[in-house]
């Protein structure tokens, strides 16, 4: 997953202030043109933000048992194995995610 930080000497509240501001300017713009795609625009940044800052969370295994990180066997930490993709995908449908796809080019 790319991009999960911020550039270095941006913080979230930055992000977040910086995103608060786009969508003023996009809600403007929206008023005065009407554009539907710019309500699209302003709701892409929003889920955009929320995935940047829930997944450092999501591949933070340090909270899961030793017996836990066994059952995937000696690859599970190891990103990019299949190991590791069912650990994350286990968490993910923990968070709610109702719909996960697992692919190994491998």
């Amino acid at each position: 997953m790319l991009y999960l930080s911020n550039p270095p000497g941006v913080s979230g509240n930055a992000r977040r202030n910086m995103l608060d501001g786009l969508a003023e300017l996009n809600q403007a713009k929206f008023a005065e043109a009407g554009d539907p795609e710019i309500q699209s625009r302003i709701a892409q940044y929003e889920m955009a933000f929320r995935m940047q800052s829930s997944v450092p969370d999501l591949v933070d295994f340090s909270g899961e048992t030793k017996t836990t990180l066994d059952r995937y066997g000696p690859d599970g930490l190891v990103k990019g194995t299949f190991a590791n993709n069912c650990l994350v995908a286990r968490r993910l449908l923990e968070r709610g995610v109702r719909f996960v796809q697992l692919m190994h080019s491998g």
